[in-house]
């Protein structure tokens, strides 16, 4: 692991571009020693949370899907 120096600017904010996604929304998390943690982030709406909430079947179907992405899922005209 190498390390780089970072310099905050006059509104404290830091070059992050080259370590990170273009636009990529992070969560970040400093623990007891200061030391920041940034982890990559997916924000999702409140609708497809409640979709999440509300419809486990289908957001198990979404969820094996990722997990396996050279799976093939088959939906019916209703499901769409």
């Amino acid at each position: 692991m190498t390390a780089d120096l970072i310099e905050l600017d006059e509104r404290g904010r830091a070059p992050l571009r080259k370590y990170g996604r273009p636009r990529g929304r992070y969560l970040v998390e400093v623990d007891e020693d200061g030391v920041i943690h940034l982890y990559p982030a997916a924000v999702i709406t409140e609708l497809e949370a409640d979709m999440w909430h509300h419809r486990p079947e289908d957001a198990a179907r979404i969820d094996a899907s990722l997990a396996d992405s050279g799976q093939l899922v088959e939906l019916t005209p209703n499901e769409l």
